[in-house]
């Protein structure tokens, strides 16, 4: 019986030390697997998604195979703009080829990174332009009458060296045809806030529905087309919903003044609604004549507008042009 007690409990003891022996081979196991995968990026203290991000940066310009280079000396993104032959040979880059395509990599890097941002900055200013002058809008109560004072009043403006006597620009202002749009400081005070009326009725008229308080009885549809010098379509980043066509200049002035022959021009489209006196139409060629002489500053800047027969945009006008007809066409006593 007392043999048969020393022989279990052996059998216990051996049985423990071998689940301890095997034990600690999976761990051992585990850290090794661990350590042989990825040694760099332990060393280095950079995760797994910075390395596979060299990997893929490098591999649009097939030199993924000095990834680790990168890695190990603990380069990130910030460093791009400083690579040159002098980095990259110091880190272990020592082929003249690879270095001049890593360069070339990097300068594709620089230009897709300033783009980013030059269109956000875009964006944002052009969001920025259309919120004030919706607030601005939404304070005047833009209607048809409105509209009529308005180019009553701003018409006979319409003239640069008008604009020069009564105090609107400046006479140092560069010449129409000038290669850059005017600045704030080539207008006076009263030239800034009358640019800016013009915007607003221009907006209004395009744009403006009873919800931002513009109450204009629009009965059809008009689309207006405005040529424009690409380099200054940004003066018009405050329209709201605008298709921009670019288009090569052909154009040759009778007068020799102003020629746009291959120039290359934006075209900015823009489908409205037009009221039965077409007072609508008058208040947007008016101030689209005063955002030139103030800003856009060109010889000639040419907008027309033209009826559409039909659109899918301003479908309330459609149906409500045939609800019209239906009603006079309806009998007395007809269903």
């Amino acid at each position: 019986m007392q043999v048969f007690q020393i022989s279990n409990t052996r059998q216990r003891c051996i049985l423990v030390v071998v689940l301890l022996v095997l034990k600690l081979v999976v761990i051992w196991m585990v850290i090794f697997h661990r350590c042989s995968k990825a040694p760099l990026i332990e060393e280095s203290g950079y995760s797994d998604t910075m390395t596979i991000e060299w990997f893929s940066w490098l591999a649009e310009v097939g030199m993924q195979k000095h990834g680790r280079l990168m890695v190990s000396n603990h380069l990130d993104e910030d460093d791009i703009e400083h690579f040159n032959h002098d980095l990259l040979r110091s880190i272990g880059v020592d082929n003249a080829k690879d270095r001049l395509l890593i360069l070339n990599q990097k300068n594709k890097h620089i230009q897709r990174r300033s783009s980013n941002k030059n269109h956000l900055s875009s964006r944002q200013l052009a969001a920025e332009a259309q919120s004030a002058i919706i607030r601005r809008v939404q304070t005047l109560q833009v209607d048809e009458v409105k509209l009529v004072n308005w180019i009553r009043k701003t018409w006979p403006l319409c003239n640069r060296q008008i604009l020069i006597d009564r105090g609107y620009l400046s006479a140092t202002a560069p010449k129409p045809g000038s290669v850059a749009v005017m600045a704030n400081y080539d207008r006076t005070h009263i030239g800034n806030e009358l640019l800016n009326s013009a915007k607003d009725i221009l907006w209004a008229a395009l744009y403006g529905t009873f919800e931002s308080n513009v109450l204009i009885h629009r009965v059809e549809r008009e689309l207006l087309v405005i040529t424009i010098p690409g380099r200054k379509a940004f003066v018009f980043n405050f329209f709201q919903a605008v298709t921009e066509v670019g288009a090569l200049g052909t154009w040759r002035d009778p007068a020799n003044r102003c020629h746009d022959e291959d120039e290359s021009n934006m075209l900015l489209q823009v489908e409205y609604g037009e009221s039965a006196n077409e007072v609508v139409g008058d208040a947007i060629m008016v101030s689209i004549h005063v955002i030139n002489l103030l800003e856009v500053n060109e010889v000639v800047l040419y907008a027309r507008s033209s009826n559409i027969e039909q659109s899918t945009l301003l479908t309330e006008l459609y149906f409500e042009k045939h609800q019209l007809a239906a009603a006079m066409l309806h009998k007395p006593g007809e269903k």
